[in-house]
């Protein structure tokens, strides 16, 4: 298993990509490049489900 450090930062970068990701993606017209776009936010979110889905489940 791979540690994640500094998890809370991980997942808050995680977040404000995918944000800027989606305003991009609501004011660029061209198909091929919110294909790109709707990639990049599917692959942020996997930053920011793993660690905050790892850390919600452990046990203390």
């Amino acid at each position: 298993m791979i540690k994640i450090r500094r998890r809370g930062l991980t997942s808050i970068i995680g977040l404000i990509a995918t944000l800027i990701v989606a305003i991009a993606f609501s004011q660029i017209p061209n198909l091929s490049i919110l294909t790109a776009l709707a990639f990049l936010i599917g692959f942020t979110m996997t930053f920011v489900s793993i660690p905050f889905f790892h850390f919600s489940t452990r046990r203390y």
